[in-house]
């Protein structure tokens, strides 16, 4: 905004010197971020980043559309499809990192991923289920009461770019913060993956919970569906699906915990209010349920869009085999 105008007024020029604060900000903690990878690399890092992607599905592929047809989520990953647990790093060196240094708290991790893949074009992270409902409910992710996390993990849910990112931003989560990341894969296929702590963990190559110092970040890749102009969004790990208007675009949330060293810029679902309603009922009332699984959180219209366009993709999203409510939740 000139200078005159910010004279004629002075409340939007006050406005303006906020907003370019604000991206500043964002974009030096970011390059802050990234100028770490000038830290060892693994070789695994890169090999990680080309050997395993989230699966879409188009007209034209049709191999990921197999997949999907057969995949229950963690009933699959366990028995059908005989599914690995990675870890990005050496576990030697985990242990070594974890037992010599303090890792970072989990907030000014997040806070460095959102700002990270937020410069980046089509890269998509947003706070999910439990995460989601704190963030509403209890706007923070710490009870101010007591000092402790609510949950031991935070969610957010990720578009396939923005995981493959964040495989290859490992080195700097190891070398910046102590951090690192464990992917769950099937075949060439990311289905899960947790983002933590080296302190206070000890590496296991099965699907579980994330023992550590610190609340892991779970991630859940979201796979899409392509049909025309519209796009139908599948959890890969929980089975549910939204369609794409529920999801995006996302909107900014700014949150100022009072354990953060640093206000927290995160992103959330278009609709997030009904997705938690869809997922949880009275998401508002506290309970110690988890979210219901293998739902549809999309219209009828965008699910027959996708499905009518696609040779067997209804069952894709909607077939009853995927209903595996009755797992435990990680």
């Amino acid at each position: 905004m000139s200078r005159a105008a910010c004279r004629r007024s002075r409340r939007a020029c006050l406005g303006s010197v906020i907003v370019l604060s604000l991206l500043a900000r964002r974009m030096w903690l970011a390059r802050d971020f990234e100028r770490s990878a000038r830290f060892s690399v693994p070789d695994s890092t890169s090999d990680f980043a080309a050997r395993f992607r989230v699966p879409v599905v188009t007209s034209n592929i049709t191999e990921d559309k197999s997949f999907l047809l057969t995949w229950k989520g963690l009933t699959s990953f366990r028995k059908d499809y005989q599914g690995l647990v990675r870890y990005v790093r050496p576990e030697t060196a985990i242990i070594a990192v974890g037992s010599s240094r303090t890792c970072a708290q989990v907030l000014d991790v997040l806070a460095a991923l959102f700002a990270t893949l937020s410069l980046r074009e089509e890269h998509e992270m947003m706070l999910a289920y439990g995460g989601l409902i704190h963030i509403h409910r209890d706007k923070d992710f710490v009870n101010k009461t007591n000092g402790k996390y609510f949950d031991d993990d935070i969610d957010v849910w990720v578009n396939g770019k923005a995981m493959a990112s964040l495989v290859q931003l490992e080195p700097i989560l190891f070398n910046k913060f102590g951090w690192t990341v464990r992917l769950y894969t099937v075949g060439s296929y990311i289905v899960f993956a947790q983002i933590l702590a080296t302190c206070g963990h000890t590496p296991m190559a099965k699907a579980s919970k994330v023992r550590a110092n610190e609340p892991a970040v779970d991630v859940y890749p979201l796979s899409e569906a392509y049909k025309d102009d519209r796009i139908l969004l599948k959890d890969l790990w929980q089975g549910t699906t939204f369609s794409e208007t529920m999801m995006y675009p996302t909107k900014p949330y700014e949150l100022i915990s009072h354990i953060a060293t640093q206000p927290i810029r995160m992103q959330m679902p278009a609709k997030d209010e009904e997705i938690m309603s869809c997922l949880y009922g009275n998401w508002k009332v506290h309970s110690k349920k988890h979210a219901r699984r293998s739902l549809k959180c999309a219209t009828a219209s965008d699910e027959s869009s996708i499905s009518n366009g696609l040779e067997n993709t209804t069952a894709v999203f909607t077939k009853s085999t995927l209903d595996f409510t009755k797992e435990k939740v990680l």
